[in-house]
């Protein structure tokens, strides 16, 4: 466990240039010469005619049904939980793997967990994550390298940037009298690109528009940031602080992936929170006084982001007691 502050960007190779992954506070993501964004084609399928018949959901689908009201607590970790078992075993039977492969999971059930209840649903998900470890070590002998991203503080005001942007002349749609009222991604095709000069991804990613070809132009494409920065900063004095500021992409980001990262970032605090799409209120406000992210790790001071953990973990037929480094991940959550 060790205390990183501020952003972090690494890279793990295999022995064979198959994998690439690099990871931030911000985003996982996966390339490789012939894989599109997680995995190669036909690989899952042929894990789960290896790992025999196992039923999988999707822990999204699980989510909703929670927020909605069809499940409680107990019933949606107990999903959760069936489902990481399935997951688990069917990377584990599989007969696919060579010896010099670089196998990359990530676990989004246990991301629900904590950011929908926060310092219960971090504890959770720990010892599901230490379930997963002990038996990738101490059956497998596999050897696993944690990455995880605990740091979390409750949200009280979601933004949406996007219809922020809309009410700013940032973004602009082809028909004015048609604005959507079911989340900024059912209205792309509603968007006029020749006269928008930025949009919101979500998670305070904004990207300035690469479709207007007048923003290939350096000077201009810097010009518009300035702008979008100080509309950005505008939300301060709507709602009287929550940004801390915005950062440029060459302020944080280099190497293979660098073309990928937004163009800007912006830094919240103070409970304000960028939602993503999924989670969008279905109405036209700037501000929701509630999402169904209740926790999440940009409500607070990004440069304090000190809940990330990188850990190596040894080969051992030693079990691993999560008591051991529980004290030690709750301390950074104080």
């Amino acid at each position: 466990l060790r205390r990183i502050r501020g952003y972090y960007q690494f890279y793990v190779r295999s022995v064979t240039p198959h994998l690439i992954v690099s990871a931030s506070p911000l985003s996982v993501q996966l390339e490789s010469q012939f894989v599109k964004h997680t995995r190669p084609g036909g690989v899952f399928a042929k894990l789960e005619r290896d790992a025999g018949p196992i039923i999988l959901r999707n822990p999204y689908a699980i989510l909703n049904s929670f927020i909605s009201g069809w499940i409680d607590r107990r019933a949606m970790l107990r999903l959760l939980e069936w489902d990481i078992m399935g997951l688990t075993q069917i990377l584990m039977r599989s007969t696919s793997w060579n010896s010099e492969d670089v196998i990359v999971v990530m676990f989004p059930h246990l991301d629900i967990a904590y950011h929908c209840m926060g310092g219960d649903g971090i504890l959770w998900a720990v010892r599901e994550l230490d379930w997963i470890i002990g038996w990738l070590n101490h059956i497998y002998g596999i050897r696993p390298f944690v990455v995880g991203d605990f740091s979390m503080s409750r949200v009280r005001k979601v933004v949406d940037l996007n219809r922020y942007f809309l009410s700013r002349g940032i973004i602009n749609l082809k028909n004015i009298d048609r604005v959507p009222y079911s989340g900024i991604h059912n209205f792309w095709d509603d968007v006029d690109w020749d006269n928008t000069i930025a949009f919101s991804l979500g998670g305070g990613r904004v990207f300035v528009n690469r479709k207007n070809s007048q923003f290939k132009d350096g000077a201009i494409k810097r010009e518009m940031e300035d702008k979008i920065i100080s509309v950005v900063n505008g939300l301060n004095r709507i709602y009287g602080g929550g940004v801390k500021r915005v950062v440029r992409k060459y302020e944080i980001y280099s190497g293979e992936l660098f073309h990928e990262m937004p163009d800007l970032l912006v830094c919240f605090g103070g409970g304000l929170f960028n939602g993503y799409m999924d989670f969008t209120d279905l109405n036209n406000r700037i501000f929701n006084e509630k999402d169904a992210v209740q926790y999440e790790h940009l409500s607070q001071d990004n440069e304090r982001n000190d809940g990330v953990m990188l850990s190596p973990v040894k080969t051992s037929k030693d079990a691993i007691s999560i008591d051991r480094v529980m004290e030690d991940i709750m301390s950074l959550l104080e």
